[in-house]
């Protein structure tokens, strides 16, 4: 069983929302924020679209940009963000694209648990659609690990997944994994296939345990697969490139080493063609003192 994020439900944000209008001096934009989370819950897409997300709303979007930085800059909400709560409820993509729009950097923040929005609407069972905006965004989502060691893969494979006290509303009960949304965050990335979690499970096992079809397993399979072949694929390389690094030093220390030789040889021969000369020089010297003599 995952961690459980503190934040269990909406209403609790709610609380949280009252507690930091009292503490942190915004109690302006409290009752926008509770209106903000009560829509979200209610999954009132269209309305919350209107009210905060319209782009021919420019003071609507600038108050969503407002709410969101307040709720991701306070210790209150324990690291999520607006995207963190909307991903829960498996929402239109359209309106993840837009919040990502207004808040580019969203899909990479990390909640206490060390959990992305692509986490939560993994763990949550959000569409195919959603996976891919997430991902799209934000691919190293992909490998990251929350503190149970979970990537989103081990999350959409796990269908007992429940990462709040209160699921009501979010789609977590799920029949079998979905081999579309595990096809979006193989092509995110493959090596989140080999990964293991803090209990040494993979993703495949935890596809197993709830009864994925064939065809989603044969998908990791083959994931887990390329990413191995690779791996040994590099392994030789770096072994090739070592043994290549080492063939060239020895050849290097042995061009090194032989014109080492030939220059102390040359010397050698250079100081007795020396000595021969001054020796012949000599030798003619005496002849000439001897005649003369």
């Amino acid at each position: 069983m995952p961690s459980q994020h503190p934040i269990a439900n909406i209403s609790s944000a709610n609380s949280k929302v009252t507690m930091m209008s009292k503490s942190n001096g915004v109690k302006s934009a409290s009752s926008s924020l509770v209106l903000l989370f009560r829509l979200i819950e209610a999954n009132d897409w269209n309305k919350l679209y209107n009210m905060f997300l319209n782009e021919s709303d420019d003071a609507a979007c600038r108050t969503f940009q407002y709410l969101a930085n307040i709720v991701a800059k306070s210790s209150n909400f324990s690291g999520m963000t607006i995207l963190h709560a909307v991903s829960r409820f498996d929402p239109p993509s359209i309106l993840v694209k837009r919040i990502i729009e207004l808040c580019p950097g969203a899909p990479a923040a990390q909640d206490v648990l060390n959990r992305t929005p692509l986490h939560v609407a993994a763990g949550t069972g959000a569409g195919s659609v959603v996976i891919k905006v997430l991902v799209d965004a934000y691919p190293r989502a992909c490998l990251v690990q929350d503190t149970d060691g979970r990537t989103p893969l081990h999350m959409a494979c796990d269908t007992s997944t429940e990462l709040f006290e209160d699921n009501r509303g979010s789609r977590t009960v799920r029949e079998t994994p979905s081999y579309r949304s595990i096809g979006v965050l193989l092509r995110g990335s493959l090596d989140s296939a080999i990964v293991e979690d803090e209990d040494g499970m993979s993703a495949i096992e935890y596809a197993l345990c709830s009864d994925a079809e064939l065809q989603t397993v044969r998908l990791i399979q083959k994931a887990a697969q390329k990413v191995h072949v690779r791996e040994r694929d590099a392994e030789r390389k770096a072994k090739a490139e070592q043994e290549r690094r080492r063939v060239s030093d020895i050849e290097t220390n042995y061009e090194k080493k032989a014109a080492s030789d030939i220059e102390s040889a040359d010397k050698t021969a250079a100081r007795q063609q020396f000595r021969a000369s001054r020796r012949s020089a000599l030798s003619r010297s005496l002849i000439r003192n001897a005649t003369a003599a």
